[in-house]
C-alpha cells in the first residue's frame, strides 16, 4: 500500500518512519480509547489527542503563514493531517468499544505498551536526523505539476466529496424552491452537468477556461480540477437528495 502511495523512489527512509510513527499513534489512540472509562482514562486520551495534534503539525509543517502561500502548496498537508486525526478518533471509538472484553490490567499494559513503541519510534526519528544533519527542509514542497498516481486521486476524491455535499444540497433545495429565478437556475445546471461526461468537465477545466479567460490561466491546474469534480458531483449529489426529500 505504501509503495502505491508514494511509488518505490518516494519512499524514503524518512517517509517510512514518519508513517510508522503515525501507525503507532494509531494504535495508541485505540488502547487509550479501550481504557477511557477508567479512572485516568480520560487524562490519557487527552494527552494523546494532544500528542498526535502536535505530531501532525510538526510532520506537515503546519504554520500560520502558509495560507498565504498558494493553495496546492498547504491543501495536501492539511487533508493528510485531518485525515490521520480522525483516523486516531475513529481508533479510539473502537478501542471503547471493545474494552468491555479486555481485562483492565491487560489494557492498562497495551496503552503503556503502545505509548513507548510511539516515543521509541520518535526517538529513533529525532536521533537519526541530528545524526544526520537533517533538521530543516525534511519534506520540500513539491510542485503539483509533478503530483500523480494514487496520492493525487485520493487527494482530489476527498475535495470533491467534501465540496460537493453542501453545494449538492443547497441546489437540490434550490430545484425544490418556489421561487422561479432560483428553481430555474438550478434546474439549468444540474440538467447542464449530468449531460455531460465528467472528462468533458475536466478537459474544459484545464483547456477551455485559460482560453475564455487569460487571467484563470494562472490558476493551478490542480485546483481547476478540484473545482470541476465539486461541480460535477454536487450535481449528482443534488438529484440524490432531491429524491430523498421527496
Amino acid at each position: 500500500m505504501m509503495l502505491l502511495i508514494y511509488g518505490a523512489n518516494g519512499l524514503s527512509a524518512l517517509t517510512l518512519a514518519l508513517i510508522l510513527a503515525r501507525f503507532a499513534w494509531v494504535g495508541w489512540m485505540f488502547y487509550a480509547g479501550m481504557n477511557a472509562n477508567r479512572p485516568y482514562g480520560s487524562g490519557a486520551l487527552a494527552g494523546v489527542i494532544a500528542l498526535g495534534v502536535v505530531q501532525s503539525i510538526l510532520i506537515e509543517n503546519v504554520t500560520l503563514d502558509m495560507f498565504s502561500q498558494p493553495i496546492g502548496t498547504w491543501l495536501p498537508r492539511l487533508i493528510s493531517a485531518f485525515a490521520w486525526l480522525g483516523i486516531g478518533v475513529f481508533a479510539a471509538r473502537r478501542g471503547a468499544n471493545a474494552r468491555s472484553a479486555v481485562r483492565e490490567a491487560i489494557a492498562l499494559r497495551a496503552l503503556i505498551g503502545a505509548g513507548l513503541v510511539w516515543l521509541a519510534i520518535i526517538i529513533g526519528i529525532v536521533l537519526a536526523l541530528s545524526a544526520a544533519g537533517a533538521t530543516e527542509n525534511l519534506l520540500p514542497v513539491t510542485d503539483t505539476g509533478r503530483w500523480g498516481g494514487f496520492l493525487l486521486t485520493l487527494l482530489l476524491t476527498v475535495v470533491a466529496i467534501i465540496g460537493s455535499f453542501p453545494l449538492g444540497v443547497l441546489l437540490a433545495l434550490g430545484r425544490r424552491s418556489s421561487l422561479p429565478a432560483i428553481r430555474i437556475t438550478c434546474i439549468v445546471f444540474i440538467e447542464l452537468v449530468r449531460g455531460v461526461p465528467l472528462i468533458t468537465v475536466l478537459f474544459m477545466a484545464q483547456l477551455l477556461v485559460p482560453l475564455v479567460n487569460p487571467a484563470l490561466a494562472e490558476v493551478d491546474n490542480v485546483f481547476r480540477a478540484m473545482v470541476g469534480l465539486t461541480l460535477f458531483s454536487a450535481a449528482y449529489l443534488a438529484e440524490n437528495v432531491r429524491g430523498g426529500l421527496q
